[in-house]
């Protein structure tokens, strides 16, 4: 059902049409438009003494199905990251999706100061305003179908030492694994 696609699916792989041998791979162009806040809210989670910091988060309806989140991080310690673990959880009950850096490349570590991702768009994705046709044919809300929390789970750094709120990660899991939802249709009758 694709009024349910941003609630269970929080992101997609990007595929690039590959060509015979010898010649040019083609590049498939993605479009996707923003989820409004009335159909998938996006939560910052307050972390106060996280050293890496949400400078923004989104999420996107991908068109033909699917949906992706969209954020950028800061180091906002004097250290350098080596390792990190950002977790998006639907609370209501949509499951959730973790996004691991996994620092093999001490070139790619985050210094202080520096933003994860650094690159500012994917040369292949194309973000399209939602029209009237686009709202109707993906059911966009209201009735909201989402609400994303993004939250720094683990970080660590060149030092070897560790941030962790995995506990906190593990009980909001819990929490939305627990949370039925209503039928949208039942809702509307009352």
């Amino acid at each position: 059902m694709k009024s349910n696609l941003i609630a269970s699916v929080l992101f997609i792989a990007h595929f690039a049409s590959i060509g015979w041998a010898g010649q040019n791979p083609r590049k498939e162009t993605h479009q996707f438009f923003l989820a409004p806040r009335e159909d998938t809210l996006s939560v910052i989670a307050y972390q106060p003494n996280c050293p890496l910091l949400f400078e923004k988060a989104n999420s996107y309806y991908h068109i033909g199905g699917g949906g992706l989140p969209d954020y950028k991080v800061r180091n906002r310690t004097s250290k350098t990251i080596a390792k990190f673990t950002i977790r998006i959880i639907n609370v209501l009950g949509g499951g959730d999706y973790s996004v691991s850096f996994d620092g093999k490349d001490p070139k790619r570590w985050i210094r202080p100061g520096k933003y994860w991702p650094e690159s500012k768009e994917d040369e292949n994705s194309e973000v399209i305003a939602l029209s009237d046709n686009l709202h109707k044919e993906y059911s966009v809300g209201p009735p909201m179908k989402a609400v994303l929390v993004f939250m720094i789970e683990r970080v660590e750094f060149d030092d070897g030492t560790i941030y962790s709120d995995e506990p906190v990660s593990k009980a909001l899991q819990e929490l939305s694994e627990k949370v039925e939802l209503k039928s949208l249709s039942k809702s509307k009758e009352r």
